[in-house]
This record gives C-alpha cells, sequence and structure tokens, in this order.
C-alpha cells in the first residue's frame, strides 16, 4: 500500500493548452526528482513537443488568493539522436545537425522555485489515497529493475469534455514485471493483453516504481495487442541531465 500511495502521489498531472486560451487540449504525466542539489521535472517528450501548445502542470489548488490550478512549465530540454563516425567530415555534421534522425523520448527542466502541486484524494475501491502535496523523488530512490520485483504507475486516461468539466477517469497499472532492457528502453509486462490505447493515453511520463517506492523508469508506450509496456530509464535520463548540467546548460 505504501507503494501504491507513492504511485499515486509521485505522479505530476501534464495538460497543454494554448498560449491564448487555457482549456486543456493534450494530457500527459510526470514527476518530481531532487538531483544534483536541484529539482527538476521529468516527462517524455512526446507528451511537451506539440506544437502552438505550451505546457502546464496541473495543481489541484484552489483559484483564490492568487493560486491557480495550472502552472505553466519552461525551459524544457528535449535531445536528438545523431550518428555520427570518424569519417564523417565538416559538411555532413551541418547536415546532420539540420537534419537530425529521431529524438529521445525524454524531457526535463529545471524548477528554479518551488511549486505547490496537490495529490488529490483517491477512491479506488479497495482502498483510499488521501489527499497530500505532491511527493518529490529522491534520489537514494533511483535504482535499477529486477525481474523479481514487482512494479506500477499511476495516470489519468479518458479525458473529455462534459459541457465545460473536464472528466477524467484515474487509473493504476500494477503489477508489472520486469521483462529486460534494450539499448535505451525498458520492456515490463501486464498481467493482461493491451488491445486499447486509450486506457493508457494520459499515462505517458509517469514515474514506474517499484513495490518499494523506487524509480526506475517513466511510462512511454505501450505495443498494442500485446502485454507490453516500454518505459524509459531514469538513470538514462540522470545521464542527459548531467551532461546539461556539466556544459553549463544550467
Amino acid at each position: 500500500m505504501d507503494s501504491i500511495d507513492k504511485m499515486v502521489k509521485s505522479t505530476v498531472h501534464v495538460l497543454l493548452c494554448k498560449p491564448d486560451y487555457l482549456k486543456p487540449e493534450d494530457f500527459g504525466s510526470g514527476c518530481l526528482i531532487n538531483y544534483r542539489e536541484k529539482c527538476f521535472f521529468l516527462s517524455v517528450a512526446h507528451v511537451t513537443n506539440k506544437p502552438d501548445l505550451n505546457v502546464y502542470l496541473e495543481t489541484n489548488l484552489p483559484p483564490e488568493e492568487g493560486t491557480s490550478p495550472i502552472q505553466p512549465i519552461g525551459g524544457l530540454f528535449t535531445f536528438n539522436v545523431f550518428k555520427i563516425n570518424d569519417t564523417t567530415d565538416t559538411e555532413e555534421l551541418i547536415e546532420k545537425l539540420d537534419n537530425p534522425t529521431k529524438p529521445i523520448d525524454i524531457t526535463f527542466a529545471e524548477i528554479k522555485t518551488p511549486i505547490k502541486l496537490i495529490s488529490s484524494k483517491i477512491d479506488f475501491g479497495k482502498f483510499i489515497v488521501e489527499e497530500s502535496e505532491r511527493i518529490i523523488i529522491e534520489i537514494k530512490d533511483v535504482i535499477d529493475p529486477s525481474e523479481d520485483e514487482t512494479y506500477g504507475f499511476f495516470g489519468n486516461i479518458r479525458q473529455d469534455y462534459k459541457d465545460k468539466y473536464l472528466v477524467r477517469t484515474p487509473t493504476l497499472k500494477y503489477p508489472l514485471k520486469y521483462h529486460h532492457g534494450q539499448g535505451k528502453i525498458m520492456k515490463f509486462t501486464y498481467p493482461e493483453k493491451l488491445d486499447n490505447k486509450k486506457d493508457f493515453e494520459g499515462c505517458s511520463g509517469a514515474p514506474i516504481l517499484d513495490s518499494k517506492g523506487n524509480l526506475v523508469a517513466l511510462a512511454c508506450t505501450v505495443a498494442t495487442g500485446s502485454k507490453i509496456i516500454i518505459g524509459y530509464p531514469i538513470r538514462e535520463c540522470l545521464k542527459l541531465i548531467d551532461m546539461t548540467i556539466d556544459t553549463n546548460q544550467l
């Protein structure tokens, strides 16, 4: 129960809106982590990289006393993959920089000013997760996955409007088992076949935690028609953050 509580309370809901009209049009998830004496927001790039839409975090604060139910988040870093070898000359390098290959599906931003985010009370039927402030994950709780552990993540799915009200379904995807790692992805198996992507849309970027509350990956996508859920390894994300800090971009 403690790990499920943390899965819910560490998940930050991401909303995407037009700059001049704050009605959420797309949705995703993410989390906050303390690393190298800084606080970072983490998510996946296919959630945040939407043309003409700005990225906001859901605060769940009442719109009173100057507070807002959504908080803009800027300064997001993303990366592309470049294939360069010893024979790559300057002209070819410039061409590759202008025409990058597949982007890395990870994004992050430093939270320079503390943001208050609230995790709402959720009744799952068999148990209740009480309202609290969002949990910021500590670096000591980042580990490598194990086939002996169980994993899970939380998010909101089936986002829709009824009149002017946004209706969503909270979902807990548990238990998952670690299948294997392959390059910069981790594969997990779900107990049931994944037939409908709508049962997961809105969870992309959610932290994948084990039964002890340790973080191993961010949820990326599902392979419909199978039992496979793909995550991006947190340790790989931390390498990108290291590179960004060490090259004085942060």
